[in-house]
């Protein structure tokens, strides 16, 4: 009898203590994306406004993928001092009303002593907003114009079919310096280097 009450006066004491490690640690502060992205583009904006040179332009063959046949893409290539892009906060918001926590830009891609309309609206991503490490942001490089308003001439196809225009990218800078990278996601192009003017 008196090593069961010995047991149960044990248990009483020690209870609260196991009690104490069951308990959820205080949940960590949540993550204002909207805000996260407002603070960001307001950073931004005038970073990537201006002139930028394609530096070099990384492009990974991948097999059997018909826009890269297209573009006569046969091996993993590097394209140097590939274009200009011209960039500027677009004057008209593609979304009504605009909201701040989109970075829209648009401009002019020469190339190949072409000039092409393009749009650019910016996003943050996720792992930028908790930790401020990675990419900042995810964006397309689109035309600026409706789509199909005219059949696209061979520069304009192999753009596309290399993945640039219409091709999606997480946007790496760092603040103050005068260039930036672009890492392709999904298509042939792997890498952009940018420098600005």
């Amino acid at each position: 009898m008196k090593n069961r009450y010995s047991r149960r006066l044990l248990l009483l004491a020690i209870g609260p203590l196991f009690g104490q490690c069951s308990k959820a640690p205080d949940a960590a502060p949540k993550t204002d994306y909207r805000q996260e992205g407002i603070t960001l583009m307001q950073q931004l904006k005038p970073q990537l406004t201006g002139t930028w040179d394609l530096r070099r332009v990384a492009v990974m063959r991948l097999n059997n993928v018909s826009p890269q046949i297209s573009a006569a893409v046969t091996k993993d290539t590097v394209f140097q001092n590939f274009a200009i892009l011209n960039l500027e906060p677009a004057l008209t918001s593609r979304s009504t009303p605009r909201d701040p926590q989109y970075g829209e830009f648009e401009g002019i891609l020469q190339y190949n002593g072409k000039t092409f309309p393009v749009y650019i609206s910016l996003r943050v991503t996720s792992d930028y907003a908790q930790t401020h490490l990675g990419p900042q942001a995810l964006f397309a490089l689109d035309f600026n114009r409706p789509v199909g308003s005219y059949p696209p001439d061979a520069d304009e196809r192999f753009l596309m079919d290399l993945g640039i225009l219409q091709g999606y990218f997480y946007l790496e800078t760092t603040p103050g310096q005068p260039s930036m990278g672009w890492r392709g996601l999904g298509r042939s192009v792997n890498r952009i280097e940018l420098q600005k003017r």
